[in-house]
């Protein structure tokens, strides 16, 4: 069964957040047209390919489907799902802030504690492509790919604080990613 026609009843659901109004989304608020092929499934960018990103990184089908009660558990009318990245990490915009927010689709959501930059979301994105041992230079192109502004920072941040070892402990990473979002203004709130 293809996800994107699955609909749990849906259909006579008028009310509920559909592909169409997120798609239209992405396009107000001027994020890079490459979002739309990986929301649309059809990335053909031979990085993404490469690391298989062009399918960890999709449209957040498994919220999208669902009928209107059930997407106002994840707090929808504030909280527009954006991206999913292997179904499980959803990248929303927060329309009362103007800003993204990340939550894991298992989660209870409540109003998240902080809003931030695009680049500010994807501080521990870049954190986790470094740890997947990607080139310098492929994140690079990723972030590019994404949009992203401070792609190098964030890696010569990484780094330079790890002499290229990575992290050993948690805080050390949320010191470090604090640290970060602080450099680049990556926090709204």
């Amino acid at each position: 069964m293809n996800h994107k026609h699955w609909q749990s009843g849906s259909e006579n659901d008028n009310e509920r957040t559909t592909h169409h109004d997120i798609r239209n989304l992405i396009t107000e608020l001027q994020l890079s047209p490459n979002i739309l092929s990986l929301f649309d499934g059809n990335c053909t960018n031979q990085i993404m390919k490469d690391y298989h990103f062009d399918k960890d990184y999709q449209d957040p089908w498994a919220i999208l489907n669902l009928k209107k009660t059930q997407q106002d558990t994840y707090l929808i009318h504030r909280y527009k799902p954006i991206l999913a990245y292997t179904h499980s990490k959803i990248f929303a915009y927060d329309s009362k802030l103007n800003g993204y927010t990340s939550y894991y689709i298992e989660e209870k959501m409540t109003e998240a504690q902080h809003c931030f930059t695009w680049d500010g979301i994807f501080i521990t994105e870049i954190l986790r492509w470094w740890e997947y041992e990607i080139s310098d230079q492929d994140i690079i192109n990723i972030g590019n790919f994404f949009g992203l502004k401070h792609t190098l920072e964030i890696l010569d941040s990484i780094n330079e604080t790890t002499k290229g070892e990575g992290f050993s402990t948690q805080p050390e990473i949320d010191d470090w990613k604090n640290r970060m979002i602080t450099a680049i203004n990556g926090k709204i709130q």
